[in-house]
């Protein structure tokens, strides 16, 4: 469930001026040899406006490469599609908002079909999960006319590279918060019976089931993260991200998943802000990044960046100096050089003393200045850091 965590910090970062720009560059490199694209990626720039989105949605050039980079995990080219996902999102939940007020009152489950044929691999994995979960990361296509799911499906054809499939998906109006909304007024098909989901939409796989005619049906779910797998893992994670800059929660996120090079691309994505503190934060993560990757060299060339930069702030940041000089330090104390990682640990110490409610983090440096120690074989200096770092 990390894409669904990184998907929610992603919508509420504000997009920069230059993201549309950025997408139609993107599509018009992806589309060069093709005219036809070509004369669509024309019409949107000189057209489109942000309540325009869903019906852009429906153009087969717009939408098969926003489901491709939504699938691939590349946040950077997320980005330049940034604010066209947040137009897409918002009028989606606009929409939604809409339809469930418009909803018989005593209704609590919409259901919804989709149909596909799936490789055999990918339906054997369904298989084997039934009652686990699966995401879809692109914003889903769905239909309430199970007729026309089915010939998508391949219902009647002779299958020879796949299965066909069905997917039965029940929806309780009641509990899940993602949007989902017909769209018909947004394309100007009255007899459209599409439902659009919200990406990164969850479901749990109740059964997998050949029927008679073939098809194999598979029965989905929706929930949200007030279920309690997801629920549970979310808040765990959200507990481990540290930061109120949404922009850096992006990069956490990625090394949380130990996606390190592409945490190394975000943060030096982020390199051009003209934020001078926010600067610094971002060499500081560069810094764990290469350092986690064992690069430590370029680790401890990023963590001392930043250290000219924090030194230069008005007022001083304290903790976030003595983070930068314990980092510093576990880089030494991995390549045994215990005398240098000694210094920087002490340098940390020095800062955090500085800083007011600062025990958690004097703790955790006593603790590292007493391994020090002890790997010195200074028992009597190790204990007594141990002690300290225990009564903080």
């Amino acid at each position: 469930m990390w894409h669904q965590l990184l998907i929610d910090v992603f919508l509420h970062i504000s997009p920069l001026d230059s993201s549309k720009n950025e997408m139609v560059q993107y599509c018009r490199l992806n589309y060069k040899d093709k005219p036809n694209a070509l004369k669509v990626i024309d019409d949107f720039n000189r057209t489109y406006k942000s309540n325009d989105a869903i019906w852009w949605n429906t153009q087969d050039y717009i939408s098969s490469l926003l489901n491709n980079i939504l699938n691939s995990n590349d946040i950077q080219l997320m980005f330049k599609f940034h604010s066209y996902i947040i137009d897409l999102n918002n009028q989606l939940c606009q929409i939604h908002s809409q339809f469930i007020q418009n909803l018989l009152v005593n209704q609590k489950i919409v259901t919804v079909y989709l149909g596909q044929v799936m490789s055999r691999e990918n339906l054997k994995h369904l298989k084997n999960n039934i009652g686990g979960l699966m995401m879809i990361k692109h914003f889903l296509m769905t239909t309430r006319n199970r007729e026309m799911a089915l010939i998508f499906a391949g219902y009647g054809s002779e299958m020879t590279q796949g299965e066909s499939v069905l997917f039965h998906i029940t929806i309780n109006i009641h509990t899940i918060k993602k949007p989902f909304a017909p769209i018909k007024h947004m394309v100007n098909m009255s007899d459209s019976e599409e439902i659009m989901l919200s990406m990164a939409s969850v479901f749990c796989i109740e059964s997998v089931e050949q029927s008679d005619n073939r098809v194999w049906c598979i029965r989905l779910k929706l929930i949200n993260d007030e279920d309690v797998q997801v629920k549970e893992l979310a808040t765990f994670i959200k507990k481990e991200i540290n930061t109120t800059v949404p922009t850096l929660i992006i990069g956490k996120i990625l090394v949380m998943m130990d996606d390190y090079d592409s945490a190394d691309r975000y943060y030096k994505m982020l390199l051009s802000t003209n934020n001078h503190s926010l600067k610094g934060a971002i060499h500081t993560n560069l810094g764990i990044v290469n350092n986690e990757k064992g690069m430590y060299s370029e680790a401890q060339k990023q963590f001392l960046e930043a250290l000219t930069i924090e030194t230069k702030c008005i007022p001083p940041n304290y903790p976030n100096q003595a983070a930068i000089y314990t980092n510093l330090g576990t880089i030494f104390e991995k390549n045994n050089n215990n005398t240098e990682a000694l210094q920087y640990y002490e340098k940390a110490r020095e800062m955090a003393l500085k800083s007011p409610q600062s025990d958690l983090l004097l703790a955790s440096i006593h603790n590292n200045i007493g391994t020090i120690y002890k790997n010195m074989g200074d028992y009597p200096k190790a204990m007594d850091n141990f002690s300290k770092a225990y009564q903080l």
